[in-house]
């Protein structure tokens, strides 16, 4: 088996015209992609800072351009979780701010707590068909593990 070098790192990535560096390789379900080096599976943006000589131990790598594959140095910095849940809150990226990153409107996620104010079952297949999300969505709404903003408590 072909263990892979820094110069294979710099093969896979593709240069964007908005100055991104993308990574091609496989994705986690967030959209952050993987190299294998020394045996070891390692985020590409995090392997990418330590090329840069950064230090990283106990810190997070994020993304100014808010781009998971992107592993440009110029658009990556270290700090710590505050730090980054800052970059989020400061660019508006919240769950409380309108981003139409979600798949669901807020009138949607009013109406699945609704349906819960009565349950019966198969209630949960139901809402799944109906909004095309998964169980897992379901299940987040009803318990207030997101959207928590949203309507009253079941």
């Amino acid at each position: 088996m072909k263990k892979n070098t820094v110069e294979d790192f710099y093969n896979r990535i593709k240069i964007l015209d908005n100055g991104c560096h993308e990574f091609q390789s496989w994705q986690d379900r967030d959209g952050y992609r993987f190299f294998c080096i020394d045996g070891k599976d390692r985020k590409a943006h995090r392997y990418a800072a330590t090329l840069q000589g950064w230090d990283i131990e106990d810190k997070v790598v994020c993304h100014k351009c808010d781009n998971p594959p992107c592993v440009n140095p110029d658009h990556l910095f270290v700090g710590t979780q505050a730090d980054n849940i800052a970059d989020r809150d400061a660019k508006g990226r919240t769950a409380f701010q309108n981003t139409n990153s979600s798949k669901l409107t807020e009138q949607q996620v009013i109406e699945i707590r609704e349906a819960f104010k009565t349950p019966f079952y198969g209630l949960n297949k139901e809402l799944q068909e109906k909004y095309d999300v998964p169980y897992s969505t379901i299940w987040r709404i009803k318990n207030r593990r997101t959207w928590r903003h949203i309507g009253e408590k079941i």
